[in-house]
């Protein structure tokens, strides 16, 4: 009789332990939800999937005929559309300049190369490489980059206008989807083309621009805007081959 009785309190006192009082159980319950809540904040935190396209050795695909083929759709202030073309690009040549290979662009007078940290132009104007795409690349790294183009003063004559713009890498590996043809691009790194500090001019705005690079492809897609906001479009080019 002593023993059953031990071993009834013993039972009742286990099930106090598992199933406690009306108290204790809403305790318990809100130190669940919070454990829950925990978990559930740690997996959201742990960031994008690595870009499998990393391996690839360079950024843009660069080889003496290359061609790349592009449309690009331009807006003014209101958001009309004020054109709408498509491109090609086509890499002409190449040539060393202080021992380094350079691509040659048929249309302009840039020189493009892959080197180990990034996409570089070199401008034969005044002679000065700039990175373009810092690549490989870490999310939120933020660097500076060299700017060359022109504004029209009459019909022949143009004012060189050279300066330096900030770029953010914001993601490494995301999607987008073209406003153009509908096309959703994988596996891009995306940059933020934000301040432009000129130094020869006062009178040139270089606007914000996101751009979308899928490694060994190119640019995809790059999307200026007419003001931080990213609201209003200057203009779309999508990158089609």
């Amino acid at each position: 009789m002593g023993m059953m009785l031990s071993v009834r309190l013993l039972w009742q006192k286990y099930l106090s332990y598992i199933i406690p009082p009306k108290g204790m159980k809403i305790i318990y319950q809100i130190i669940i939800l919070a454990c829950f809540s925990f978990l559930i904040a740690c997996d959201g935190e742990k960031g994008e999937e690595p870009n499998p396209l990393f391996s690839e050795t360079d950024l843009f695909p660069l080889s003496i005929g290359k061609t790349f083929n592009y449309w690009i759709k331009t807006y003014d202030p209101d958001g009309q559309e004020s054109a709408d073309r498509r491109f090609s690009q086509a890499i002409s040549g190449d040539t060393l300049i202080a021992g380094e290979k350079w691509y040659k662009n048929e249309a302009t007078n840039t020189f493009v190369s892959n080197k180990s940290d990034g996409l570089y132009y070199y401008y034969s104007f005044n002679a000065k490489e700039t990175v373009i795409y810092k690549y490989p690349a870490a999310k939120g790294d933020v660097y500076n980059s060299f700017v060359y183009t022109y504004k029209p003063i009459t019909g022949e004559r143009f004012e060189e206008i050279t300066g330096t713009k900030s770029v953010e890498v914001l993601s490494l590996n995301t999607s987008v989807v073209s406003p153009l043809s509908g096309t959703k691009y994988e596996n891009c790194i995306h940059y933020m083309t934000a301040k432009f500090t000129l130094t020869n001019s006062g009178s040139l705005r270089i606007y914000p621009s996101e751009q979308y690079v899928i490694p060994g492809v190119g640019a995809v897609l790059i999307i200026d805007y007419y003001d931080e906001s990213l609201t209003n479009k200057v203009s779309i080019r999508e990158q089609l081959n």
